[in-house]
C-alpha cells in the first residue's frame, strides 16, 4: 500500500520532512517494482515462441531393419515435408525418449506392424504422458502397440485410457464381414483423395467416439439396421486415429498403391499445422527450382548413335556436344566415377582429357560419384573385406574380359564373356554366406558384384574423399567437387555421408521419385531426404532414365515421360522442384538421346529457377536446420535456414507480405494457392509479417519494391529513394519482374564481375510491374542498379 502523508500533520515538522522524504523514495521504489514487473509481464507475453515442427515416428527395426523401408518413409513423410514437418525415427526396441529430447516436438505418429511391441505397457504410459503435455497423437493402422511380441494384451485400463483421451472407445469387437456396411464421410475432401473403395470395405476393429469436440471425417454404418458400426477417420484435439485399411488402397499384389485419405488434410488437421510458415525446397525467388545432375556410369561406353558410332566415340562425348554444350542455359552438375577415369583402375587417357573438357564449361558444376560405384552400400558398413573375397574370381573376369564402363544395375560384369552366369567361389561364398547369409546372397542375386570396380579390399576414405582428391586433379583452378553423388542402391551407411560432410561438400541421390501414368500416385514421390544415425542423406527430387528403361534393359525412349512427373508434381500443388538426373550412358542410344532432348526443352520452356545440383542439396540441407519463431499474431522469425530461402503459407490466396513490418525480404509471389516469400541470403534471421487482402486479381500492392519473380539468384536488396540495388547471378537470361510503387520509366544499370557495364530502360506495366532483363550467364554476383527516371 501506499503512505498517507495527511496523517503525520501532528509530527514536528522536521520530523515531518525527513520521514517525507523516505515515504516518496518509498513509493518511488514501489512503482518501479511495479513498473518492471509490468514490463517483464509484457515482455514475457510478446516473446517469441519456437514453431515446433518435428514429429517422432515410431518404427519397429525388426519388422523393417531402416526407416526406409516403414511405411511412413514411403508413404506419409513426403507429405508431411510438404506441410513443413521433419521426422526423427525412434525404434521402439530402444528405450523411449527421455523428456528433456522433447524440445521442439509437435506430436508423434504411430503406423507400426501388428506383430506387437516389446513393452507396451510402458509404451502406452509414454504415450498417455505426450498426449497430456500437448504433444498431437496419430494412430495410423494396425493396433499391434496394444500387445507384446508373444501376442499378449497389455493392461486394459491403460488401453482403455489410451483411446480415452484419443476421444475414443473401443468395443473390442473386430467387423470382418462388410458386405452389407456402408462408409459416410462427414467432409469430402479427406476421402477418396485419389482413388474410391470399390467393393467391399476393408475389415475393422470397431471404434466409437465419444468426445463431442472431435470430428469423425469416417464412419461405417450397418445399411440394413441404420447403425453407426464404428468410426474409422477422426481427429481431436489430444490426437487423431485412421483405422487399418483406410489411409491407401493397394492392388495387383502391391504394384500399385494410392491415398485413399487426403494425407495433406488429414495431416495439416491432425497435426494443427493449419496456416503456419513452412520452409519449401521447391521455390528460389518465386520460380519453380530446376536443377541437373549426371553419374558418371556409361562414361567409356561406345557409342550406337549413328552419327557417331562409326568413330568409336564415347558416350560421355556424346552427351557433352548434344546436350551439355547445347543446354548451355541450364546449369549441369557431372560426377564421374574416378576408377572410370584413373589409367591405374580402368580409366584412359581419353576418358581423363574428356573430363577436363567437360569441367572447363562454366555452366557445370563438377561432383563425384565415388572412386569405385558401390552398388550395395551397406555391404560396406564395415569393410566386409571378407565377405567380398567370395567376388574375387567374378572381379578377376570383369577386369580382363570386360573392360567396358559398368552400367548401373546392367552390369557387363553380371555375365561373362560366354553370355552365361557368373560362377563365384563357391567355397567361399559358402563359407561367407554362414557369416553374412542374407548380404551376399542379395548381393549376388541383384548386382553380381559389391561395386562396379575392385582394385584391392575396401576402402571408404578412398572411395569418397579419394575420389573427389582425383577427380579434382582434371578440374580448372577456380573449381572444386561441391557435390557427391550416390552410386548403386543409393543407401550410404551414416559413416558414408560423414566422409562426404566432413570433406565439406554437400550430397544427393536416392528416392527414386515417380509420379506418371505407370506410378500414378503421390505415394510414389518421396521426402526430401532421410536422417541416417545423425547425418543427413538428400534424396533427388526424381528417377532417372535407369526406371524408365527396365535398367537399361529395353524401352531406351522411355526417359521422355519423366515430362509427365515434372508436370504432376507442379500442379495442382508444387510438391518437387524440377530435376532432370540422368547417366553418361544415355549418350549411348539414339533413342535415349532423343528422349533427354524432350525432356530438356519441356525444361526450356517453362518458367523456372536453374540452380546447381549442390545448390539444391544445400536448400534441402536447410529445410531439416531451419527454425521458425512466432514473435506476434502475424510476425514470425526465420533462424538457422542455411541456403533455404523460401518460406511457403498455404491457404493465402487472400494473404501478403507486410512490408512495413518485415525484414530481411526480397519478395513475394502467389502459385497454386500458396505464397511464396523470398527471403534474402545477406540476412541471416529475416521476419516476415503477413496481411490480409482484398483481391487476389494482381501482385499485391507495397508501399516498397518488390521481387515477383526472377530466373536469376537475387540477395543483398537495397531500397533507395528513387530506386533499388540489389546483386544477382545464374544461368541464361536473366528475366525479371518487380513490383514498383511508382509506375513509369527507370533506368537499369548493370555492372558485371568481369568490370563490363550495361544500361537500359525500362517501362512499368499497368499493374505497376517491371520487367528486367539480364544477359550474361554469371557464376558470380553481379550489382543491378534500378532508378527512377525524373518526370
Amino acid at each position: 500500500m501506499l503512505y498517507n502523508y495527511s496523517s503525520l500533520k501532528r509530527v514536528p515538522s522536521f520530523v515531518r520532512k525527513t520521514y517525507f522524504v523516505r515515504i516518496c523514495i518509498s513509493n518511488y521504489i514501489f512503482a518501479l517494482v511495479i513498473l518492471m514487473q509490468s514490463n517483464f509481464v509484457s515482455a514475457k507475453a510478446s516473446a517469441s515462441v519456437e514453431v515446433p515442427r518435428t514429429i517422432i515416428a515410431l518404427y519397429d527395426s525388426r519388422s523393417n531393419e531402416q526407416p526406409f523401408n516403414t511405411k511412413i518413409h514411403q508413404l506419409a513423410e513426403m507429405p508431411l515435408n510438404h506441410l513443413g514437418l521433419k521426422l526423427r525415427y525412434h525404434d521402439i526396441h530402444e528405450a523411449l525418449p527421455a523428456s528433456d529430447s522433447l524440445l521442439g516436438l509437435r506430436g508423434i505418429l504411430l503406423w507400426l506392424p501388428s506383430s506387437g511391441v516389446p513393452h507396451p505397457n510402458a509404451l502406452l504410459h509414454w504415450l498417455i504422458k505426450q498426449a497430456e503435455d500437448g504433444r498431437k497423437i496419430v494412430v495410423m493402422g494396425s493396433h499391434g502397440f496394444e500387445k507384446n511380441e508373444k501376442g499378449e494384451l497389455a493392461d486394459k485400463n491403460l488401453i482403455a485410457k489410451f483411446w480415452e483421451i484419443l476421444g475414443l472407445r473401443k468395443t473390442g469387437r473386430w467387423s470382418s464381414v462388410t458386405f452389407d456396411l456402408e462408409l459416410h464421410a462427414k467432409d469430402e475432401n479427406m476421402v477418396a483423395y485419389e482413388r474410391p473403395f470399390l467393393g467391399m470395405l476393408p475389415p475393422f476393429p470397431e471404434l466409437q467416439m465419444i468426445d463431442p469436440s472431435m470430428a469423425s471425417y469416417a464412419s461405417v454404418t450397418n445399411t440394413s439396421e441404420d447403425r453407426k458400426i464404428s468410426d474409422v477417420i477422426t481427429i481431436g484435439s489430444k490426437g487423431s486415429y485412421v483405422a487399418p485399411g483406410y489411409a491407401t488402397i493397394t492392388i495387383n499384389s502391391g504394384k500399385k498403391r494410392y491415398w485413399f485419405l487426403n494425407p495433406y488434410a488429414f495431416y495439416r488437421q491432425a497435426f494443427e499445422v493449419h496456416d503456419l510458415p513452412i520452409p519449401d525446397t521447391t521455390t528460389q525467388t518465386g520460380r519453380r527450382i530446376y536443377y541437373s545432375h549426371i553419374d558418371g556410369d556409361g562414361w567409356r561406353n561406345p557409342t550406337k548413335v549413328p552419327k557417331y558410332k562409326d568413330n568409336q566415340t564415347l558416350s560421355a562425348e556424346v552427351v557433352l556436344k548434344e546436350i551439355i554444350l547445347k543446354y548451355s542455359d541450364l546449369p549441369v552438375t557431372v560426377a564421374p566415377i574416378a576408377g572410370d577415369l584413373d589409367d591405374q583402375w580402368f580409366g584412359t587417357n581419353r576418358a581423363a582429357e574428356l573430363a577436363r573438357e567437360i569441367f572447363k564449361l562454366p555452366h557445370v558444376e563438377a561432383g563425384s560419384h565415388t572412386y569405385s560405384h558401390p552398388y550395395h552400400w551397406d555391404f560396406f558398413r564395415d569393410e566386409n573385406v571378407a565377405s567380398e573375397a567370395a567376388f574375387e574370381t567374378l572381379y578377376k573376369a570383369s577386369k580382363t574380359k570386360m573392360n567396358e564402363a559398368m552400367r548401373f544395375l546392367n552390369l557387363s560384369a553380371t555375365k561373362s564373356a560366354s553370355g552365361t552366369s557368373p560362377v563365384l567361389d563357391s567355397g567361399l561364398l559358402a563359407r561367407n554366406t554362414m557369416k553374412y547369409p542374407s548380404i551376399v546372397e542379395k548381393v549376388q542375386k541383384t548386382y553380381g558384384t559389391p561395386r562396379a570396380y575392385y582394385n584391392g579390399p575396401y576402402d571408404l576414405s578412398h572411395d569418397i574423399a579419394g575420389s573427389v582428391k582425383f577427380i579434382e586433379t582434371l578440374l580448372p583452378a577456380d573449381k572444386r567437387i561441391e557435390l557427391l553423388q550416390w552410386s548403386g542402391d543409393a543407401l550410404p551407411f551414416s559413416d558414408a555421408i560423414r566422409e562426404s560432410r566432413i570433406l565439406g561438400i554437400r550430397n544427393l541421390n536416392g528416392g527414386d521419385t515417380r509420379f506418371d501414368s505407370e506410378f500414378d500416385s503421390i505415394s510414389w514421390v518421396m521426402p526430401i531426404g532421410r536422417k541416417v544415425g545423425g547425418e543427413q542423406q538428400i534424396y533427388a527430387s526424381a528417377s532417372n532414365e535407369n526406371s524408365y528403361t527396365n535398367f537399361w534393359t529395353k524401352r531406351f525412349y522411355g526417359f521422355q515421360y519423366l515430362v509427365e512427373t515434372l508436370m504432376r508434381t507442379e500442379t495442382p500443388i508444387r510438391i518437387k522442384p524440377m530435376n532432370i538426373y540422368y547417366h553418361m550412358y544415355s549418350g549411348e542410344r539414339l533413342a535415349s538421346l532423343n528422349a533427354l532432348r524432350k525432356v530438356l526443352d519441356y525444361a526450356t520452356s517453362r518458367s523456372v529457377s536453374p540452380i546447381s545440383a549442390s545448390q539444391f542439396a544445400s536448400i534441402a540441407d536447410g529445410f531439416y536446420t531451419t527454425e521458425i519463431e512466432k514473435m506476434t499474431e502475424n510476425r514470425w522469425r526465420v533462424k538457422g535456414r542455411g541456403e533455404l530461402q523460401t518460406i511457403r503459407f498455404d491457404h493465402a490466396e487472400l494473404k501478403a507480405v507486410d512490408f512495413s513490418k518485415s525484414k530481411g525480404l526480397i519478395g513475394q509471389t502467389h502459385a497454386h494457392g500458396s505464397l511464396y516469400v523470398a527471403l534474402d541470403p545477406a540476412y541471416p534471421e529475416p521476419i516476415i509479417a503477413t496481411k490480409s487482402l482484398a483481391s487476389s486479381s494482381h501482385a499485391p500492392e507495397a508501399e516498397r519494391p518488390y521481387l515477383i519473380d526472377s530466373r536469376w539468384d537475387v540477395k543483398q536488396l537495397e531500397i533507395l529513394s528513387e530506386g533499388f540495388k540489389f546483386k544477382v547471378r545464374g544461368f541464361g537470361q536473366g528475366k525479371m519482374t518487380w513490383f514498383v510503387p511508382n509506375k513509369g520509366s527507370y533506368k537499369i544499370d548493370v555492372e558485371y564481375v568481369d568490370g563490363s557495364k550495361h544500361s537500359l530502360i525500362s517501362k512499368t506495366k499497368e499493374t505497376n510491374q517491371l520487367l528486367i532483363p539480364l544477359q550474361k550467364i554469371t557464376k558470380q554476383y553481379s550489382i543491378v542498379s534500378v532508378q527512377r527516371e525524373a518526370i
